[in-house]
């Protein structure tokens, strides 16, 4: 895992307030897109640190603890279902991004993002295929959105018991389809996503 500092400079770029971005939840079929913008100061190490797919809860909570504890300022950004739908999977993710980046309490002066490029922002970025593997400040964008994701579904499990969205975080297990035939989609389903697509 490398670090955001060290990158940049290696490829010959200055940047004083640099931020990971990244995000969970395209997988789902309910609940809402979550980004992370994550801003590291200089000289500030988090230690072991990776993709939050890679990591258990108790290893993403203790991790998000040391961030806490060191200064690590974030932004979080949603992008709800309803949203999800009228506008794609796509520009959702760029909308939950560019809104962590404006919940950022800095102004970040570059951005480098798992993936692909961040849309209709005019803050210079490089994104990076596994960048969540790679770089310090996008693996640990990648925690704080998966954490803050989680929290929100297993909150919202107690208004759809039936459901156990606290145990798949809406993927769509063997488990949530059948809940899925037997009750019918809740509000916080993804109505254009299979199976639910073409459904009421």
């Amino acid at each position: 895992m490398e670090n955001i500092y060290r990158f940049l400079k290696f490829n010959g770029i200055s940047a004083k307030k640099p931020a990971g971005v990244d995000e969970v939840g395209r997988g789902p079929i309910a609940g809402p897109l979550v980004a992370c913008a994550l801003y590291i100061p200089e000289g500030v190490t988090i230690g072991k640190i990776n993709d939050s797919k890679l990591l258990n809860p108790e290893e993403r909570n203790k991790i998000l603890k040391k961030m806490f504890k060191k200064g690590i300022k974030f932004g979080i950004g949603f992008c709800f279902n309803k949203e999800i739908d009228k506008v794609g999977i796509r520009e959702a993710t760029f909308i939950a991004m560019r809104r962590a980046i404006k919940n950022l309490p800095l102004k970040c002066d570059f951005i480098l993002v798992d993936g692909f490029k961040i849309e209709k922002i005019k803050i210079p970025q490089i994104a990076l295929t596994k960048g969540d593997r790679r770089i310090d400040a996008i693996a640990g964008a990648s925690i704080l959105a998966k954490v803050y994701r989680d929290m929100w579904m297993i909150a919202i499990s107690n208004s759809f018991p039936e459901y156990r969205f606290d145990q798949h975080k809406g993927y769509p297990t063997s488990y949530h389809l059948e809940m899925l035939l037997k009750l019918g989609p809740t509000p916080i389903h993804r109505r254009t996503f299979a199976p639910l697509k073409g459904g009421n």
